[in-house]
């Protein structure tokens, strides 16, 4: 079984830690009888003052009886356990427990996305005034539009194919890569 115990350190003190939050990650056997590359895992957070392994835990095989009930509970199917180091499972049994928080993520970055194209189509409305005398200057800024546009419609497609999408800075004009 897995622990993971999150801490607050006052000012870096260890002396005066205070522990604030508590997660169990337990393998349930059953996927590594038939692949041992594999596990399934049951995933419990404690609710807030305790550190007892919940009863969700315990699955199938039952406890002493006195566990505590999670306050979320969760299951990792299928996790290649022998192929990524166990920064991933804890990822993954985080996202699990919180499945909302894997959606705001999504929201977040397309959000990002649709502020990128916009910006790029305030640039092209400000610079093609077709009685405006355009400068070097001004040309400049309809090709960084036509780039952050470009860059921003790539991004989309690869936000949809499930690929990282990079940062970019809004509202100076630029584009950023």
């Amino acid at each position: 079984m897995i622990t993971v115990k999150i801490e607050l350190w006052p000012r870096g003190r260890e002396d005066r830690a205070r522990e604030i939050g508590r997660m169990y990650i337990a393998n349930d056997g059953r996927a590594s009888v038939t692949d041992p590359s594999r596990g399934d895992y049951l995933v419990g957070v404690c609710r807030r003052g305790t550190t007892d392994v919940p009863r969700e835990i315990y699955g199938e095989d039952a406890g002493p009886g006195d566990e505590p009930k999670a306050a979320r509970a969760a299951e990792v199917k299928n996790y290649p356990r022998l192929a990524y180091n166990v920064w991933r499972l804890i990822a993954r049994a985080v996202l699990a427990a919180f499945p909302e928080e894997a959606k705001r993520a999504k929201r977040d970055e397309r959000t990002l996305l649709d502020a990128q194209v916009m910006r790029g189509l305030e640039l092209l409305e400000d610079h093609m005034n077709p009685n405006a005398d355009m400068g070097s200057a001004d040309t400049e800024a309809v090709n960084a539009a036509c780039d952050w546009l470009s860059a921003a419609f790539e991004d989309l497609g690869a936000a949809k194919r499930g690929e990282t999408v990079p940062d970019y800075g809004v509202g100076d004009g630029k584009h950023y890569r």
